[in-house]
C-alpha cells in the first residue's frame, strides 16, 4: 500500500504507521528536514517489500507475493508542484526504465494536468 502526501514528521512515522496498519512494514521518503511525502507498507505474512531506491518523489522496490512468490517492481509517486521540481522525478524513472526488464508498476500522483481547467480550487502552476 501507498500513501501519498503523508506529512508525518521523520520521528513519528514508526508510531503513525503503527496506529494505521499495526505489525505491517514500512517504508517512506521522510527527513529530519522534511515530513514524509510518501509512505509504503506491506503486509508481512502477504507481501515482502524492499525498498530499492527513493528520493524526495518516489519510493521504488521490489515485491514478492508470498502465495505465489511472484516478484514484481513497483513505483510509488507523489511529484512536487512545479513542473521544473518534478525534472529530478522523469530523469529518475528514465534511469530505472533503462534496467527493468521484468514486471513494473508505477503508481500515485505526477501533480500534472494535461490542461489547467482540469485543476479544481488551486492557483494555477506551471505545468
Amino acid at each position: 500500500m501507498g500513501l501519498p502526501e503523508t506529512k508525518v514528521k521523520a520521528q513519528n512515522m514508526a508510531r503513525v504507521m503503527e496506529a494505521v496498519c499495526p505489525n505491517w512494514q514500512w517504508e517512506h521518503n521522510a527527513t529530519e528536514i522534511e515530513r514524509g511525502r510518501i509512505s509504503v507498507g506491506s503486509h508481512p505474512k502477504m507481501y515482502h517489500f524492499k525498498m530499492i531506491q527513493k528520493s524526495d518523489q518516489l519510493i521504488h522496490g521490489e515485491a514478492i507475493q508470498h502465495s505465489t512468490n511472484k516478484r514484481f517492481y513497483i513505483t510509488f509517486v507523489y511529484g512536487r508542484n512545479h513542473e521544473d521540481q518534478r525534472t529530478s522525478l522523469w530523469d529518475t524513472l528514465m534511469n530505472i526504465s533503462q534496467v527493468m526488464d521484468e514486471p513494473w508498476c508505477i503508481v500515485g500522483d505526477f501533480n500534472s494536468v494535461i490542461h489547467q481547467e482540469e485543476r479544481i480550487g488551486r492557483i494555477e502552476v506551471g505545468d
